[in-house]
């Protein structure tokens, strides 16, 4: 359904995936499929990110300042997804209900809309302030 949505567009699609995964879907000419890739070496390349609202692919998006469209299935996905679109880094949708031409639609509005990269960048900066895993746990084990 993304795929679809994002045809007609003129814009380039790159779509991560697994091995065999996709092997016979049919991608128009605006699409790569891309097996193995790593998100965080993707994302810092991206203009937006459309994907199911998990934790790890929203906060690699959020380290790699990348507005979101997000489409959950479940309630876990869900509150990550709205948490960050509360930020206003992007867009949550319904991803047993969305349509073709509201992902087209919201894809769009994070492209045209300025303030969707700005947010996305002002929480990248907020989160690179914080400290790292490998300092919280010196923390962690003063306090033990």
């Amino acid at each position: 359904k993304i795929v679809r949505a994002l045809a007609g567009l003129d814009i380039e699609v790159v779509v991560t995936t697994v091995p065999g995964a996709t092997s016979g879907l049919d991608v128009p000419a605006n699409v790569t499929l891309l097996e193995n890739c790593p998100l965080k070496l993707l994302l810092p390349t991206c203009d937006a990110v459309v994907y199911h609202g998990g934790a790890g692919c929203g906060m690699t998006a959020v380290s790699a300042g990348t507005p979101h469209l997000a489409l959950p299935f479940t309630p876990e996905q869900n509150a990550n997804a709205r948490r960050l679109t509360a930020t206003g880094i992007g867009i949550t949708r319904h991803g047993p209900a969305v349509t073709e031409e509201q992902i087209a639609a919201d894809v769009r509005a994070l492209l045209d809309d300025p303030s969707y990269a700005a947010a996305a960048a002002a929480l990248r900066a907020e989160q690179a302030k914080q400290p790292s895993p490998a300092e919280l746990v010196r923390d962690l084990e003063e306090l033990a």
